[in-house]
This record gives structure tokens, C-alpha cells and sequence, in this order.
């Protein structure tokens, strides 16, 4: 594009494969099984009955498109990432949506986001508005209860790697995917990834040596569509508020800076929570050996 737009268009591929698990064994791991991960290919025959069906391992990808403008005291920037779980969720669901004539609203699932860089006004330099949604997934039924392999994208869960995408009974990735314990089986897993939210962002300078970052995130928790029954808690959403005020005091003295951050944690879905912290660091920048 021209010299003051950017446009940017990016698919990141990432896959949990191999290893050993308590209820499925070995899985297959030999380099002929890492080309099949790499291309989002079935099994081996050495390979689990369902992953010949679909594809060999637990795969995550994101779409990620932005588009920034540039002037002189001001950039803006739009984008948008989409999480998928298969091929209907990558591209196909968007396309037979298009061939039947409608709008693609249920293949949107993912994050939108604002920028605003606002380099004439250190007061008000920085705003974030983000809105994510992922309460489609591709639809409610499982291919075992429908004619397609649509259906229960089930975001950052896996019936083989049952932990999901977590490490150390962490999610990673999107913080407001909730990690919790299993009813069924003594173990963890993603329990709330069908979440509507809205966050905000402010970063300024009151003057040169004293900066703030304010952040607000509210949601509305929704759980998997395993929590479809009425009586279940997440059947009409849990709402949740969470907030972050964080205040920089630089070269207080001789290069000594403090930083103060507050948080917080209120609603039904987490248990209210309260953070502080309080930190003192020393800048090394430009330090030279005789000092």
C-alpha cells in the first residue's frame, strides 16, 4: 500500500503432538509424523482411529489481519485475529456461508481491536479498545450429531491431550480462557472458552517523569457448550470485571525508578481479588565503565 497505509496479513500455525498420555498412550512421533504435522495431515496407521479421520496431533491457528494509518501526530490501527481449531473454522464455514447468500457474522469469532498512537498529546498518548467474542465455535452439534465435521471448535481443548493448551495449570495464550477442574476425571482442562468481552486501554504522561497506564477489561463468561443445560451456572453468562492502574516515576533520583500498580478482580466468575505491587529499578542505559 501507499507510504502512510500498512497492510499486514499473517497465519500463525502452532500444534501439541506426540508424547504420552494416561488414557491413550503413545502417540505417534517419528519424523514422517512431524511432516503430517507441519502440513495439518491425517494419522499414520499407527495413529489413534480418530486422528486418521481428521489430523494427527491438537493444532491451533490464528488469523491475523491489520490495517494501520499514518499521519504526523497520529496512527491508527485496526485489526482483527481469528482462532481455528480445523479447516471449517480456518476458511471453509466463511465460504459456504457466502455460497448460501449470507453474511458471514458466525465465522467472526476472534478479536477485533483499535489503536490509536497519538503522538501530538503525551497526556492522552495511547488508546486500546478491544472487543473479543468466541461464542460460535463453528456451531453447537459434534460431528458425531451432524452430517459435516462442524461444529464444537471447542478453542484451546483436545479429547487426547485433555490439559489443553496449558502448561503448569496456565492457559496460554488468551488470558480470559479459564482453566479448571475436570467433574468427570481428576484433572484440568479449558472450562470457559465462550466469552463475549469488551477491554480498554489508556497510556499518557502527566510530564516527563511521570507516566500512568490505565486497563479495563469486563466479560461475560459463557463456559464451553458442555454448559448448555439451564441449571448449569454458565448457561446465561457470568459476568466479570477486572482493572489495572499502574503509575511510573522516572529518574527520581540519579536514575531510580518506581513503579506502583494496583489491580483488581470483581464478579461472580472469579473470586474477588485484590493485587499490589511496588517495584524500584535502577536504569543501566548509557552507564560507562568508569562510573
Amino acid at each position: 500500500m501507499n507510504g502512510n497505509k500498512e497492510l499486514e496479513v499473517g497465519l500463525i500455525h502452532e500444534a501439541i503432538w506426540g508424547g504420552k498420555t494416561i488414557e491413550y498412550g503413545s502417540q505417534p512421533q517419528t519424523f514422517s509424523d512431524y511432516l503430517r504435522i507441519v502440513f495439518a495431515r491425517p494419522a499414520g496407521k499407527s495413529g489413534f482411529k480418530g486422528e486418521k479421520v481428521n489430523t494427527l496431533g491438537n493444532h491451533l491457528g490464528v488469523w491475523d489481519i491489520s490495517l494501520t494509518k499514518k499521519y504526523i501526530l497520529r496512527n491508527y490501527k485496526f485489526y482483527y485475529q481469528h482462532p481455528f481449531e480445523d479447516k471449517s473454522g480456518a476458511f471453509q464455514y466463511f465460504f459456504d456461508e457466502l455460497k448460501k447468500r449470507k453474511f458471514p457474522k458466525n465465522s467472526f469469532d476472534g478479536l477485533f481491536g483499535f489503536e490509536v498512537n497519538n503522538k501530538g498529546n503525551k497526556f492522552f498518548s495511547k488508546f486500546l479498545y478491544e472487543h473479543l467474542n468466541t461464542m460460535f465455535q463453528s456451531g453447537p452439534l459434534s460431528a458425531s450429531k451432524s452430517d459435516s465435521t462442524y461444529g464444537r471448535d471447542n478453542y484451546y481443548n483436545h479429547y487426547i491431550y485433555q490439559s489443553g493448551w496449558t502448561y503448569m495449570s496456565r492457559v496460554i495464550g488468551n488470558p480470559l480462557f479459564t482453566v479448571g477442574k475436570s467433574k468427570i476425571k481428576d484433572q484440568i482442562y479449558i472450562v470457559n472458552n465462550r466469552i463475549k468481552a469488551h477491554h480498554i486501554g489508556i497510556y499518557g504522561y502527566f510530564n516527563y517523569k511521570f507516566k500512568y497506564k490505565i486497563l479495563l477489561t469486563q466479560s461475560k463468561n459463557y463456559g464451553t457448550y458442555d454448559n448448555q443445560e439451564k441449571l448449569d451456572s454458565f448457561y446465561e453468562g457470568i459476568n466479570q470485571i477486572s482493572a489495572l492502574l499502574q503509575l511510573d516515576f522516572l529518574n527520581i533520583y540519579k536514575k531510580i525508578n518506581i513503579q506502583v500498580s494496583y489491580g483488581i478482580d470483581r464478579g461472580k466468575f472469579l473470586k474477588d481479588n485484590d493485587g499490589f505491587q511496588f517495584s524500584i529499578n535502577y536504569n543501566l542505559k548509557n552507564l560507562s565503565l568508569s562510573q
